[in-house]
């Protein structure tokens, strides 16, 4: 009967206490139902901020203090861990 009951879609035997958890994880509604995902304002702010990134190194101007370059050669930098160099 258990079985058949969650085959159906409702939540196993689940103690009360992480019932919210669970629901939580697998839902018993889809994401479209509880108001999607934010994928594409976030994707719209990441491609707001690389324009900016872009439009700042043709420019030549300073994001903050810093030139274009200098943050591409931050971010390609790879500290060894292992010896403790940073």
């Amino acid at each position: 009967m258990s079985r058949q009951k969650w085959r159906k879609g409702s939540i196993p035997a689940v103690h009360p206490r992480y019932q919210h958890v669970y629901r939580g994880l697998y839902g018993e509604h889809s994401s479209e139902e509880n108001g999607g995902s934010s994928f594409f304002a976030r994707m719209f702010i990441s491609f707001l901020i690389f324009g900016m990134f872009v439009a700042a190194d043709y420019t030549g101007e300073k994001i903050w203090k810093y030139t274009p370059s200098q943050i591409v050669s931050q971010i390609e930098y790879q500290p060894d861990i292992m010896t403790g160099n940073w």
